[in-house]
């Protein structure tokens, strides 16, 4: 038993030896002998050097977090301006032909839409001998502004601006565009709506505007009209409507037949709108007064990849002497695709709006100049039926939203005297 006592001592004098010993002065000594502890300097620059990435890649993550909630905003914001766009159109029977008026650029001022009718529609108004069956583009707002813009300047509105989009080709071939109408200031009234209606219709208030003062314990101040009775907005969400036959193409020999009574209307949001028309091009092959701006460009479809299948893959291509800017798009953007088709007593325009899905980081050739996009919307079932047809995009900057329903239009309602 002593022995084992003895060996017991011994062993913990010997694991005693391996620990920090307090002398009287308090100051602790390493131990075991010849072991330093500590952290070296490599230690400390290779975790400084992971602290770094970390704090780097949070920096990266904030704009991106910031950039996906401002696009979330502008998408939810945008879908109330459309649903809003939608009932507003019913409410204020924009679907009446007597609400209609047109721009007439030279003499300046408004006439009746439309005036030389192609194709009659069952039941017109009184008025209306007959109603055409076209596509047609409701803008008062853009309509208002460049009447407001060329009155102040005592000069005529341009030719273009009576049509979407605005452009002008002497290639008959690629002349598909709608004519851009306004509405009626008033029931019955002989011109189109002013700048102030057509704001108070086409511009939504939903986004208020409030000044912030330099103390931030205070809250935000409402801004108001001058007679204080009306809260402001910014301004920054605005909308067209776009209206076209539902087409029905037959193809039987030469037969081409279009539904003439209902009606596609597709509400286009924008958020920011640039509505002026300043054209960009002032070389000799192309006269600024043949081309279009930078907010309404036209391309080429070169080629669809998928057949037309719901948009699918297609080839957009710059038209003949235009610059590569003009196939600027990214995902989220909408495109309308247009044609023109010889039908045997009359041309019919074909129209739909298309979202982009995707799109190539990078444009192709030395012009012509190329871009491969993704689309995302119904058949163009043109492709199937006259596959050289020459299908066109125009491409608008700032589209978020286009909604869209099927309508007939009201020629004849309890209120019309038949």
């Amino acid at each position: 038993m002593i022995g084992f006592i003895g060996n017991a001592i011994q062993r913990f004098r010997t694991d005693a030896s391996q620990f920090v010993h307090v002398t009287s002065s308090g100051l602790g000594e390493t131990g075991p002998r010849g072991v330093r502890r500590g952290t070296t300097l490599v230690e400390v620059m290779f975790a400084i050097g992971i602290v770094s990435v970390g704090l780097l890649g949070v920096l990266l993550v904030i704009p991106v977090a910031g950039s996906r909630t401002t696009r979330g905003i502008i998408a939810d914001q945008a879908d109330r301006v459309g649903r809003n766009a939608i009932r507003d159109f019913e409410i204020r029977s924009m679907r009446q032909p007597n609400t209609w008026t047109r721009l007439t650029p030279s003499p300046l001022g408004y006439a009746e839409f439309p005036t030389k009718p192609t194709i009659a529609v069952p039941n017109p108004p009184p008025g209306n001998a007959t109603i055409t069956s076209r596509s047609f583009c409701i803008d008062p707002l853009f309509i208002a502004a460049h009447h407001s813009d060329a009155v102040a300047n005592s000069t005529t509105a341009h030719a273009n601006t009576e049509f979407f989009p605005y452009y002008a080709m002497s290639d008959v071939n690629r002349e598909t565009r709608m004519q851009r109408i306004s509405l009626r200031n008033r029931p019955g009234g002989p011109t189109g709506m002013s700048v102030s209606q057509a704001v108070d219709v086409f511009m939504a208030a939903d986004d208020l505007a409030f000044d912030v003062p330099p103390d931030s314990t205070l809250p935000p101040i409402q801004n108001f009209s001058e007679n204080t009775t009306k809260r402001q907005s910014e301004g920054q969400f605005s909308w067209l409507a776009t209206l076209t036959p539902l087409q029905d193409t037959l193809i039987n020999g030469a037969t081409l037949a279009q539904n003439t009574d209902l009606y596609l209307l597709s509400i286009v949001v924008f958020h920011r709108r640039d509505m002026s028309m300043a054209m960009k091009y002032t070389d000799a092959a192309y006269a600024p007064a043949d081309d279009g701006p930078d907010n309404e460009r036209l391309v080429e479809v070169a080629s669809f990849d998928s057949a037309g299948h719901g948009g699918g893959e297609i080839l957009l291509r710059t038209r003949p002497g235009q610059p590569a800017e003009d196939l600027a798009v990214r995902s989220g953007d909408w495109l309308m695709l247009s044609a023109r088709v010889t039908a045997p007593s009359n041309p019919i325009h074909f129209f739909r709006w298309y979202r982009v899905v995707s799109a190539d980081t990078g444009i192709d050739g030395t012009g012509p100049f190329t871009r491969n996009v993704t689309l995302q919307g119904t058949d163009w079932n043109l492709i199937a039926a006259l596959p050289n047809t020459l299908t066109q995009a125009t491409l608008m900057n700032n589209v978020v939203a286009v909604y869209e329903k099927t309508i007939r239009l009201e020629t004849s309602s309890l209120w019309t005297v038949r």
